[in-house]
């Protein structure tokens, strides 16, 4: 249930009721809980909002792209287009991540690590 609060915000309420009975087994009352859920809604959209962008540009971009949390060092995602571009499945980065240098030219290997050392270096300093 959506409520205008006086400010002219909109709080959102996840409401229970129960009735009360007497003896007889009539209601006489009811007894409700209202829980705020406005933060957990707005999250939600919130999110919504982001995964809809996401797949927008994964269907859009010819390139390869990829979610890598530095701190735990795992791969978070891999786009469709790795397959495509390179011949080899995502699964087989997700369980050996190192194993993309195999699609990258012998020439430009130590070039590629060098430059991830030095990106993964910049984004744990910040």
């Amino acid at each position: 249930n959506e409520l205008y609060h006086r400010d002219g915000t909109v709080r959102v309420f996840n409401n229970t009721e129960l009735p009360i009975y007497n003896v007889e087994g009539e209601i006489i009352g009811v007894e409700g809980i209202a829980q705020n859920i406005t933060e957990r809604v707005e999250a939600e959209k919130e999110l919504r909002n982001q995964q809809e962008i996401f797949i927008l540009l994964e269907k859009t971009i010819e390139e390869v792209f990829w979610v890598h949390d530095l701190k735990t060092d795992k791969l978070m995602y891999i786009s469709p287009k790795y397959s495509e571009i390179f011949g080899r499945s995502t699964n087989s980065l997700y369980h050996n991540p190192g194993s993309f240098l195999k699609a990258v030219h012998p020439d430009d290997v130590e070039f590629v690590i060098k430059e991830y050392k030095k990106i993964s270096k910049e984004w744990n300093e910040e």
